[in-house]
């Protein structure tokens, strides 16, 4: 009786711990697959910075041409008072 139980409990360990060896498997795989992404969304993350930087940096340069382009337009002005 002894031995019916116990050749019919080996499959069943064997079979758990082939189950748990796929498991620790798979644990590792999408540990190294999260690594991976967490590292991708660093990366994405300072990219997103320098684009929100290059964003602002064309704003100023916008202020500032228009600033430019009204002092020119003022000296014009001024200088054709003086030829007139």
């Amino acid at each position: 009786m002894a031995e019916v139980m116990e050749s019919q409990t080996r499959p069943s360990l064997e079979m758990l711990a082939e189950r748990i060896d796929r498991a620790v498997q798979a644990i590792a795989r999408l540990k190294a697959e999260n690594a991976r992404l967490a590292a991708r969304v660093a990366e994405f993350e300072q990219g997103q910075s320098g684009v929100d930087a290059l964003r602002a940096a064309e704003r100023q340069w916008a202020t500032e041409r228009k600033e430019i382009a009204g002092r020119i337009e003022e000296l014009v002005a001024k200088l054709d008072k003086l030829d007139g």
